[in-house]
């Protein structure tokens, strides 16, 4: 690990502290507890209806917690004002699951959209910003182009680089191989990894992809039931004892068998 990672490593850029949310009997985050590293990339895996969604939304102020606490970079979220809401969103990238991009803009209009909204930039400066952002996520020569025309891995860069063009201190990433065939799978874990060697923030990835959770992550997070069950690097996600986590494994490996 690189030195300078090891030395943000001294500090944890989120905790969160028992953690609920419920709809109406619905009950599910169930005093949720975990704490994610500084400048890492950790992977957040767990069945459908686990509470990962529900999860990223209280973390971005779209849902409001029951009880419990979330620290980000030592601010308590939760007692932010509306000013001091907005200001910390600004702070944080989304990679949405489709990359989300506007589909009647093109490609420089929906990497630069976030600048127009938030910063006070001269033109030729928010140019410079949406080339540099492209060329560091493997594009070039495409902002004149319309979504429609991009491959689904090619819109997923462009959606990283929307993602990174306000230089945020974490970037979310909602299943960024969901729909995607298996060698630009591959490309998008390679994209990950080298992406985050150039900007060495935290990196919160969504997934039920093991092989790019493999590929990519310091520390995996499983979900169940509304609880973190499993927390460590990947060797230990494959060694866990829980119930749940043998069941996923097992579960991945046969769909993996069955494919080939």
């Amino acid at each position: 690990m690189e030195q300078s990672k090891k030395d943000a490593w001294l500090k944890h850029m989120i905790e969160v502290t028992n953690l609920h949310k419920s709809f109406g009997e619905q009950h599910v985050l169930r005093g949720l507890n975990m704490s994610i590293k500084d400048q890492s990339v950790t992977c957040i895996m767990g069945g459908s209806g686990t509470g990962k969604s529900v999860f990223l939304k209280i973390l971005i102020g779209l849902l409001q917690a029951d009880q419990g606490s979330i620290v980000i970079d030592g601010q308590p979220i939760f007692q932010f004002d509306q000013a001091e809401l907005k200001q910390f969103r600004r702070q944080v990238g989304f990679l949405f699951q489709d990359a989300a991009l506007f589909d009647d803009m093109n490609v420089f209009e929906n990497v630069s959209f976030p600048l127009y909204e938030h910063a006070d930039l001269p033109d030729d400066e928010i140019r410079e910003r949406v080339r540099t952002k492209l060329a560091d996520v493997g594009l070039k020569d495409i902002e004149h182009k319309l979504p429609s025309e991009l491959s689904g891995g090619m819109r997923k860069r462009v959606g990283l680089a929307r993602a990174l063009i306000l230089d945020p201190k974490i970037v979310l990433f909602d299943e960024p191989t969901t729909g995607l065939d298996p060698i630009t799978t591959s490309n998008i874990g390679d994209l990950i990894r080298d992406t985050h060697k150039r900007y060495p923030v935290t990196f919160l990835i969504i997934s039920h992809d093991l092989a790019l959770t493999y590929r990519v992550a310091d520390q995996v997070i499983m979900f169940y039931q509304g609880e973190v069950v499993q927390d460590g690097d990947a060797e230990d996600f494959k060694q866990s004892s829980h119930p749940f986590v043998r069941q996923f494994l097992e579960a991945q490996a046969n769909l993996e068998n069955a494919h080939r």
